[in-house]
């Protein structure tokens, strides 16, 4: 095997990731199993209002996630390293993050756990969906007034009465 051919294709496969991340429209994290930011792409910088050298070293927990989840979060990537686990799956969920001046966001976060010697490496894509959970609202409200005289339709009629029994039911 040509030693020097390979590590040449993996340092080239390198560069093409790093330039992909920074021009990515969507934030980049990657931290160690610690939870400490080893990598911090310019949508980061901007989504969160922290520049890399600031972060850097840091915990993510504390840059990313709003300030009452951050232990619960912490707490999750310390399990997590103490697991030893060397497969992990990879997930996609959304929850609220927080920028640096305390803007609270929603966020899909798409994280994979990635084992290496040993050692696990966190790597996530967060999307600000602010505007997606806008038009969702938009579209239900759409759907349960009337377009015309902004009145409350069957359809919300409908929806209030199924609570409403539900209530009902569970409390006797």
């Amino acid at each position: 095997i040509d030693v020097t051919a390979t590590r040449e294709a993996e340092a080239e496969a390198a560069a093409v990731f790093r330039r992909t991340v920074e021009v990515a429209y969507d934030a980049f994290v990657g931290a160690d199993g610690q939870g400490r930011i080893t990598d911090w792409n310019p949508a980061a910088e901007q989504m969160f209002g922290w520049p890399a050298e600031e972060v850097l070293g840091e915990l993510m927990v504390d840059h990313v996630f709003v300030a009452e989840d951050r232990p619960y979060y912490q707490d999750r990537i310390e399990a997590l390293s103490a697991s030893g686990a060397d497969q992990l799956p990879a997930v996609r969920f959304e929850l609220p993050a927080q920028h640096r001046d305390g803007t609270v966001f929603p966020v899909e976060l798409s994280l994979v756990v990635v084992t290496s010697q040993g050692r696990h490496h966190m790597r996530a894509f967060l999307r600000d969906i602010t505007e997606r959970r806008a038009h969702e609202r938009d579209r239900t409200d759409r759907v349960r007034v009337d377009q015309m005289t902004g009145l409350p339709n069957r359809t919300l009629l409908v929806d209030r009465l199924e609570q409403a029994m539900g209530r009902g039911t569970s409390s006797g």
